[in-house]
């Protein structure tokens, strides 16, 4: 039995908890690995992952449950065969998916004791702390940015929650998006830098495109013509490449912005010279204009790297200040863009970028992990927290490069104007494909007692009292309301409004289930003060908080 020293450690009776609860761990990336290897070792009986992404070759240095066999297959599954190995005793279910689908709803949430995240982009771990509010279930973020992570305790209604501090706008960028599903300007920039290190720097295995297989550069033959050894490279990347990445793929559905176009490079003799020191670096480069600043920069680049024989004998660091660093840069993250249909941005705007790339650190990884699967323990053993300064309700913050290590302060109480969990929702039972708006609105006067409520759902308005609204004979569906959405339905008489959260059911009965909780309607305010730590390990990215953890007031997790 795997789990023999823990069941010591923690006694009979606790050990016993563990080994009956269930846990979700959203996320099967670097932090997911290392957080599914040490559940599987201590003996957490039942253990659902969700990841929606497949491996890559760049995941292998990093998330030590794959191997290079496993490279194409989907990270979920990989990850429940290799804790099976580890823990036969124990009950893992493996979910390919993306955890915003309507099937992962309320009533899938509600099943576990616990809910991790160790997910890769802010907008999936809102999506997940929105969930488990609403589900009431306790939720466990884990983050990590370089040397520094963070792992929150999120207990609905008595800590602060992901939403209840703003965030700034993420700048640390997960592996796979970068590689393969690039839709942003950032994804494409941190392409051009770690194709720039592949290139014309030191060897390194971490490098994103480490595995990348080109022309060869450390050829005799091209010494004398870089010109052409840069087209022919160019040729690969942006036309041979492309075109094996949309015959890899069965549908355009990863594709955010349609199937990416390969594109047509010209022969280096029909190539304009230019003069990289009078560029402009405000205006954005067209598709003629980067590959005329590609051809000039890498040639100057390969000339000072390579010796008369292709040989690197010189190998140079990224520098946002360096000219022929920049020039280089910008033209392939430019074209990178073009082939992905995504708007391009100046070469000013790609310094700042290239300039605060954060790599994953194995080893903060490591121990985000383990700090947070003993609060998952603590919380399953212990009982949940009921107050803010709990000591599970904790937070860790993890920062290698300080003079303090780790550091766990309490959490802040619930924010009172947090859109998320501000206010508590009552459950709106429909049935499925079958009650009419009229039918919900009709309910809710019912139990409101008040005939003039007007009705928001995600923003829009369905109902006004003074201008009606929606057809009232629409199925829900039919006017946005869906499975696990809450509404807002305003009392224009009392001035109070209510949350109602949409449970669908397959036979009914179209019910309000519980008290009503009723608020002031109140004015939202225009900014929300302070930062929360987030992060994540899987992640290049800049210092600041994005998906990944930056500093201990700004970190963001995310795991690719």
């Amino acid at each position: 039995m795997k789990g023999k020293n823990y069941h010591a450690l923690f006694g009979k009776d606790k050990f016993k908890k563990i080994k009956d609860s269930h846990t979700l761990i959203v996320g099967a990336g670097g932090i997911g690995c290392e957080l599914l290897k040490n559940m599987a070792s201590v003996g957490f009986g039942h253990i659902d992952i969700i990841d929606l992404d497949t491996i890559d070759v760049s995941n292998l240095n990093r998330q030590f449950l794959f191997h290079k066999e496993h490279v194409g297959q989907s990270k979920a599954s990989v990850a429940k065969e290799a804790s099976m190995i580890l823990n036969k005793d124990i009950h893992v279910v493996a979910h390919h998916g993306n955890v915003k689908h309507p099937e992962y709803g309320i009533n899938f949430f509600r099943k576990f004791d616990v809910v991790i995240n160790a997910l890769d982009n802010l907008d999936a771990r809102r999506h997940v702390n929105r969930m488990c509010v609403l589900a009431d279930v306790p939720l466990v973020d884990a983050g990590t940015s370089g040397l520094k992570g963070n792992v929150d305790v999120i207990i609905p209604h008595v800590t602060e929650c992901y939403a209840c501090r703003a965030k700034e706008t993420p700048k640390v960028l997960p592996v796979c998006t970068i590689r393969s599903v690039p839709s942003k300007p950032d994804h494409c920039i941190a392409w051009g830098k770690a194709l720039f290190q592949r290139m014309f720097g030191e060897v390194d295995d971490t490098n994103v495109l480490s595995d990348v297989t080109m022309t060869n550069m450390y050829d005799a033959e091209w010494a004398t013509r870089p010109g052409e050894l840069g087209i022919t490279i160019l040729d690969k990347l942006f036309t041979d490449d492309i075109r094996v990445a949309c015959e890899s793929v069965e549908n355009d559905m990863m594709w955010t912005q349609g199937a990416p176009t390969p594109m047509y490079i010209p022969r280096a003799a029909d190539i304009k010279a230019v003069t990289l020191e009078n560029m402009d670096d405000t205006l954005v480069l067209t598709t003629e204009g980067a590959i005329e600043v590609f051809n000039a920069s890498f040639s100057r680049l390969y000339q000072a790297t390579h010796d008369q024989t292709g040989k690197k004998h010189t190998p140079i660091e990224f520098d946002k200040d360096d000219i022929l660093c920049m020039a280089f840069v910008s033209s392939v993250a430019t074209l990178r863009m073009t082939v992905y249909h995504i708007n391009a941005v100046s070469p000013f705007t790609i310094r700042s970028v290239a300039g605060s790339i954060v790599p994953a650190v194995c080893t903060t990884n490591s121990a985000v992990a383990g700090i947070t699967v003993h609060r998952t323990a603590l919380i399953i053993t212990e009982g949940r927290p009921t107050s803010n300064t709990d000591p599970a309700a904790r937070s860790s913050y993890v920062t290698f490069n300080a003079t303090r290590a780790v550091s766990a302060p309490f959490p802040d109480p619930p924010s009172k104007t947090c859109v998320v969990c501000a206010r508590k929702a009552t459950q709106l039972t429909v049935v499925e494909g079958k009650t009419t708006f009229g039918e919900i609105y009709d309910l809710l006067k019912r139990e409101i007692k008040s005939d003039e409520l007007t009705v928001e759902n995600a923003g829009n308005v369905l109902w006004d009292v003074e201008d009606g609204g929606v057809d009232r004979n629409a199925i829900y569906s039919e006017v946005g309301i869906m499975d696990s959405h809450v509404i807002n339905v305003i009392d224009d008489v009392d001035g109070v409004e209510y949350a109602f959260l949409t449970i669908v059911h397959h036979t009914g009965p179209l019910e309000i289930v519980g008290p009503l909780f009723p608020t002031a309607v109140v004015e939202e305010p225009e900014t929300l003060e302070g930062k929360r730590p987030v992060g994540d390990d899987d992640v290049l990215g800049d210092d600041s908080d994005l998906e990944e953890c930056s500093d201990a007031e700004s970190l963001i997790s995310l795991d690719g």
